[in-house]
């Protein structure tokens, strides 16, 4: 018989034992892989010859290019992008410190995907594959920054360096007003869609008019601190509550049912 398979050890091939051991040599090793993970990915992106890059595009050169092309270039970037997201949230996981890459790369991922319009993927699919591309890739940022900007804004904390406040609010801003029209009632993922566009309206909403309670009034204090675990919208059939906490909205959403039938190119 033939041998048709590869004996290679894969890099985050490890047991069950050692995924749930607090022992802190198995976490160093599972850091480790990630990060070298992440940099062979970034190798492997750089070395692709920069007419398959879409980073590497100027507006003008980009408009040059064929209708056909660049729905598959942008689409290419955008799963680049989504490993990296992946990568960092699980880094995270084990280290806290991740958490300015993974606010980083979500605000990159989320301007590249509200800048999918400029594939020019042509009117009679494009509100499906708006669709798709805010699912896969837009939701899961967006709603990290989201959260991560309420968070610091009731702690009276600022995000980290590696992310612009005003950057992440306009944006959401932007995100929320593309949901508006682009997810007509006859789709599928309407419910889901309309959900979450309330939850980042909410969101900016609070954090735009949020008045920090006066030192003294303790209650008030404690109250912001102990926020309920999960947003105070009216119950939709079918959907679970949408949580505050960033880990576990991407956790929510991991498991939330989508009717994805649209392809990207």
């Amino acid at each position: 018989m033939v041998w048709r398979y590869s004996d290679r050890r894969l890099l985050l091939d490890i047991s069950d034992e050692a995924v749930c051991s607090d022992d802190p040599e198995v976490f160093s090793d599972v850091i480790g892989n990630l990060q070298v993970i992440s940099a062979e990915l970034t190798q492997y992106w750089e070395s692709l010859p920069s007419q398959l890059r879409y980073d590497m595009y100027t507006d003008v050169s980009w408009n040059a290019l064929d209708a056909n092309i660049t729905p598959i270039l942008h689409a290419s970037y955008l799963e680049y992008m989504h490993m990296h997201f992946q990568i960092q949230r699980m880094l995270h996981r084990h280290r806290p410190q991740a958490l300015p890459d993974l606010l980083a790369v979500s605000l990159k991922l989320l301007a590249t995907s509200l800048a999918w319009p400029k594939a020019r993927t042509g009117t009679h699919k494009s509100r499906g594959r708006f669709t798709t591309v805010y699912h896969i890739f837009c939701y899961p940022a967006a709603g990290l920054l989201a959260l991560e900007l309420r968070r610091c804004t009731i702690e009276g904390t600022s995000l980290p360096s590696t992310v612009s406040r005003a950057d992440v609010i306009r944006n959401l801003s932007v995100l929320t007003s593309c949901l508006e029209w682009i997810v007509l009632p006859s789709d599928a993922n309407h419910k889901l869609c309309n959900e979450l566009n309330k939850m980042l309206a909410m969101i900016l909403d609070e954090v735009l008019n949020y008045q920090p309670p006066v030192p003294n009034d303790v209650d008030a204090m404690m109250g912001s601190v102990n926020a309920p675990g999960f947003f105070d919208m009216p119950m939709i059939e079918g959907l679970e509550p949408i949580p505050t906490e960033a880990e576990d909205f991407l956790n929510w959403l991991d498991h939330a049912t989508w009717s994805n039938n649209v392809t990207l190119f």
